[in-house]
């Protein structure tokens, strides 16, 4: 088995999960056996091009959503600095809805040309021992900038939803950790919402310092009563 195609497999089996598809009820859809699904998610076996545009289409995927694999390889970066310059992972947290729970989350950031990222992003993890046991998934790409990170995603259990996270390049070129602001629609009351998000580099203690960080504090809303927007500073440790 390769690495690729156990990539793929893993791939095809949370997408299909998310569609609420049985592998049965899937094989029928891609006309194959039910056998031959469950060896494609195990990566037992490669699988053609043919069936791979089938599958996506099954599953109303973009065929790049089941090849987004990169091989470790050194990260060819050389305009970005920072915070940015080489973390392929990076850990978020962020409030819930009523400011009970620290969520967390990992971002995932592929290369697959010198100038070229795509994200993978998975949302309210249970751990991050399988990243696939996440409550949302999304993917798409990032934009670089010296002072700050533009990055654009769809969810995949969702066509319309898209969510916008805007990361602070922190001026301190050994920071671990920055701040930013993620973009999107409510899944409760079906409303555009922003929140404050902490990146970063390796997993941080969930403790109530760091959901003091994350709260909205006197001179952010200060700001926002100035400005009629909210606004983050650009973080250094």
């Amino acid at each position: 088995m390769s690495d690729l195609s156990e990539h793929i497999g893993k791939r095809i089996k949370l997408y299909r999960q998310i569609k609420r598809l049985t592998q049965s009820q899937f094989a029928n859809q891609i006309h194959k056996s039910k056998s031959a699904v469950s060896k494609y998610e195990c990566g037992q076996i490669s699988i053609d091009i043919d069936t791979l545009y089938d599958i996506a289409d099954v599953l109303d995927i973009s065929i790049f959503q089941l090849l987004d694999y990169h091989r470790e390889k050194p990260r060819l970066m050389p305009e970005i600095q920072g915070f940015f310059r080489a973390p392929a992972r990076l850990y978020t947290y962020y409030l819930n809805k009523n400011s009970t729970r620290i969520v967390r989350g990992v971002l995932e950031i592929n290369q697959t040309d010198e100038y070229t990222f795509t994200t993978t992003f998975f949302a309210d993890c249970k751990d991050y021992e399988n990243l696939y046991h996440c409550n949302h998934l999304y993917f798409g790409d990032i934009h670089y900038s010296d002072s700050y990170v533009n990055i654009v995603m769809k969810n995949q259990a969702n066509e319309a939803e898209r969510i916008f996270m805007m990361i602070a390049n922190p001026l301190h070129y050994n920071a671990s950790l920055t701040v930013g602001i993620v973009t999107g629609i409510s899944g409760k009351y079906l409303v555009p919402i922003s929140l404050k998000i902490v990146f970063s580099q390796h997993p941080l203690t969930e403790d109530e310092d760091l959901r003091n960080s994350l709260r909205f504090t006197k001179e952010d809303f200060r700001r926002m009563k100035q400005t009629y927007c909210f606004s983050i500073e650009r973080y250094a440790e």
